[in-house]
């Protein structure tokens, strides 16, 4: 159940689950209780405020990384579009209590905050953050939102940052993940910017961690950006490991239209990429320039295209 009471510009949201495994023979329950003040608590001389409390109890469930049976465990965060528990449907969040699952023995607790500035109701900035701690384990999780020079209201709908931390000592693991986006007058008609990072470390294996901010492909899961109403685009990535470390960026133009049976394609850009192995030591590199244009009619027609590519291979860079 999901509640939103708006009055005299007081706001709470709440999620209650409630139920009973019956093959298991044992109930299970669960809270989540968000209250946003109209107005915020000056917290000192720090020009901030408090504007919101948030609390998380649950009993017998637990976040939900297998909502199906037959496909593998959900990693806590992915950078998008790849998949992940936290981005999962139906909304992006850690206390969205409908991608939680019962089980027997758990026990989860959360508390959070909303803080802003004073003087102009959150406009400036503000942030919503939950920290939560799931038994046994234990799991550790903060999760946290925030805006720059926008409503304090849109927290609840698509913030410039999110960023998730869990550190989960029954895998043995530690993971950062970290969402932005900008649209320039929030439709992109000028500029827009998204992209994700995430920081990846194992206790197990010390030679099992990364840090990526973007991923080489698929290309929608790089930092990108669009101009013009994503007339030109521009994406790039940042990839490290302990075997190697790869990067990238592409800038250009890259479009198709089709009118009835006549097809135009017109591409123009110009990619980079350099990849470097620690074990054993070698480098690769290129630059690549390419254009094309190309009109067909019932799948006949000619085009014209040209390309500059040069690369490099290293063993002892």
């Amino acid at each position: 159940i999901t509640l939103d009471v708006i009055a005299i510009g007081l706001q709470i949201e709440a999620q209650l689950v409630v139920g009973y495994d019956r093959v298991n023979d044992y109930p299970f329950f669960a809270i989540y209780i968000g209250v946003e003040l109209p107005a915020g608590i000056p917290l000192g001389q720090t020009g901030l405020g408090l504007f919101g409390l948030a609390g998380l109890f649950a009993l017998q469930l637990e976040p939900n990384r297998r909502p199906d049976p037959n496909q593998p465990e959900l990693p806590w965060y992915g950078i998008q579009p790849g998949p992940s528990w936290y981005h999962a449907p139906p909304t992006v969040g850690v206390a969205e209590l409908r991608k939680w699952g019962n089980r027997e023995g758990s026990l989860a607790l959360g508390a959070g905050v909303t803080i802003g500035t004073v003087a102009d109701n959150g406009y400036l900035f503000a942030g919503k953050f939950l920290l939560g701690i799931i038994f046994p384990g234990p799991i550790l999780f903060i999760e946290g939102r925030a805006n720059i020079l926008k409503e304090r209201a849109s927290l609840r709908d698509e913030p410039l940052f999110r960023a998730l931390v869990v550190l989960d000592a029954r895998a043995g693991t530690f993971l950062m993940g970290l969402d932005a986006r900008y649209a320039y007058d929030d439709s992109g008609a000028l500029i827009e910017i998204g992209g994700g990072a995430e920081a990846f470390f194992d206790f197990n294996d010390i030679s099992a961690w990364h840090i990526y901010l973007g991923i080489d492909e698929p290309r929608e899961r790089r930092i990108r950006a669009w101009i013009f109403g994503r007339l030109f685009e521009a994406n790039a990535y940042f990839m490290l490991d302990a075997r190697r470390l790869r990067t990238g960026a592409w800038i250009g133009y890259d479009a198709e239209w089709e009118f009835g049976p006549l097809e135009v394609v017109l591409q123009a850009w110009i990619e980079g990429r350099a990849e470097l192995s620690f074990k054993p030591v070698y480098f690769t590199g290129s630059l690549w320039l390419h254009g094309k244009i190309e009109a067909s009619v019932f799948g006949f027609g000619s085009g014209l295209g040209a390309d500059a590519r040069i690369s490099a291979e290293v063993f002892y860079p």
